[in-house]
C-alpha cells in the first residue's frame, strides 16, 4: 500500500478518535468493528479480548457510545419486524411448520418470538446496552462463525466469542455461577454492580496492545468520506473573499 494511502488512513482515524471523550473512561469495553474484535479495560490496561461478529456490509454495526446495565440470562429474541418481514415470512409461506421447528410463535400483534433456549439466535447471554439503534452485544448458537476471517455475518448486533467470560468480568462472579444461572432455564436479569461504558468504534488504523500500528481494510466504504472533509482547499484573495469591499 503506497505510503500517503496510509498516512490518509491514519489522518482519518486520528480524526475519529477526535469525535470521543477526551479523556476515555479507565474501565470500559471497546469494540472494533474494523478487526470485529472486542476488548475489556481495568484502569486503562486491557485484561481481556475476544473475537466478535459485526454487521454485514449492508446492515452495519453503527458507531455509538453507550453503558452496559445489564445481563439478561436466557433471552428471547424478539425478532424486529423488518427481518420477520423480509426473512421469516417468505419461509414460512413455503413451510408451514417453520416457526413451531425453530421454536418461534406469532405474536397477537403480528411479530415474531424465538423462545429462549440454546437454539436462539441469542444464545444464552444478552448483554442490555440502551441505545437509539437497538444494537447490543449477545451469545450466539453459530460459533464457527468466530473461526472466519470475514466476521461481518449479523444484521448489526455484535456476537461475542467469549460471552460467559466477559459476563462473569461485568458482573464480578464466576463463570460456574454464570452457568449455574444459566442452567436454571429461565429468562432473569442481573444488574451490573456498576454500569460500564462501551464504545463501538470504527478504527481501520489502531494501535494494539503491544504498540503496534494495525490497518484494516475499510470494509464498511467510511474512510473516503472523512478524508474529503479533512482536505483543505488553498484560500482565496481577500479581494474575492469580499468582492464588495
Amino acid at each position: 500500500v503506497p505510503a500517503e494511502l496510509r498516512a490518509r488512513q491514519i489522518a482519518v482515524n486520528l480524526e475519529r478518535l477526535r469525535w470521543l471523550p477526551r479523556q476515555l473512561p479507565a474501565d470500559r469495553v471497546w469494540v472494533n468493528t474494523a478487526s470485529a474484535q472486542l476488548q475489556l479495560f481495568r484502569n486503562d490496561r486491557p485484561v481481556f479480548t475476544t473475537r466478535v461478529v459485526v454487521g454485514e456490509t449492508d446492515k452495519q454495526t453503527p458507531e455509538f457510545q453507550s453503558q452496559i446495565v445489564s445481563v439478561l440470562y436466557n433471552p428471547p429474541w424478539y425478532i424486529p419486524y423488518g427481518i420477520a418481514q423480509k426473512e421469516i415470512m417468505p419461509l414460512v409461506e413455503n413451510d408451514p411448520d417453520y416457526l413451531a421447528r425453530h421454536h418461534m410463535v406469532m405474536r397477537d400483534n403480528g411479530s415474531i418470538q424465538q423462545e429462549a433456549g440454546p437454539y436462539s439466535a441469542l444464545g444464552r447471554l444478552k448483554f442490555e446496552m440502551p441505545n437509539r439503534f437497538d444494537v447490543y452485544l449477545h451469545d450466539t448458537p453459530q460459533r464457527s462463525y468466530f473461526a472466519r476471517e470475514n466476521r461481518r455475518l449479523s444484521h448489526g448486533c455484535v456476537r461475542v466469542q467469549n460471552p460467559r467470560e466477559l459476563a462473569s468480568l461485568l458482573l464480578g462472579i464466576s463463570e460456574d455461577d454464570i452457568t449455574r444461572n444459566i442452567n436454571l432455564g429461565t429468562t432473569n436479569r442481573r444488574n451490573l454492580p456498576q454500569a460500564t461504558p462501551v464504545f463501538i468504534v470504527y478504527q481501520t488504523a489502531f494501535i494494539d496492545s503491544d504498540n503496534g500500528l494495525e490497518f484494516r481494510p475499510d470494509v464498511y466504504q467510511r474512510d473516503n468520506e472523512i478524508a474529503q472533509h479533512l482536505i483543505r482547499g488553498p484560500k482565496r484573495p481577500i479581494a474575492q473573499q469580499n468582492p464588495g469591499t
